[in-house]
């Protein structure tokens, strides 16, 4: 079997070249879809908050979830543009993403678990009344 001749070198810088440039592009496509997808979550979420307050229920949990997604995405659109500028993938803001992540839901949960108690705690006595009732 015959051996393959390595690559010439101006072959190798052209195509290092092209590889970065095409790498280059997906990280500009990829900065502009987050920062869209932000401003976005963040417009629509002050909107819909806005409804609940004239409404007369409040969606602070729902607000909440939005403003950690959009929180989240800004920290992806960091960690895009750290690699952008340095061609290298750094660890610490995929940590961070992480941790807001798992802050995010274990407030969701928890703030979803105080509304389903103080519900409960709202329909108790009036079930209790109404078995008191029959």
């Amino acid at each position: 079997m015959p051996e393959s001749k390595p690559p010439l070198p101006e072959t190798r810088r052209w195509m290092t070249r092209s590889f970065t440039i095409i790498e280059d592009g997906v990280y500009v496509g990829l900065g502009i879809l987050l920062a869209i997808s932000a401003l976005t979550l963040l417009i629509a979420g002050a909107i819909d908050f806005a409804i609940s307050i004239r409404a007369g229920r409040p969606a602070t949990v729902e607000l909440l979830d939005r403003l950690l997604l959009v929180l989240l995405i800004v920290e992806l659109l960091y960690t895009v543009q750290v690699s952008f500028r340095k061609h290298t993938i750094a660890p610490e803001p995929f940590l961070i993403v992480g941790l807001i992540s798992a802050i995010r839901r274990v407030l969701l949960v928890t703030a979803e678990f105080g509304m389903s108690c103080a519900k409960r705690r709202r329909t108790r006595p009036a079930i209790s009344s109404l078995s008191r009732a029959y």
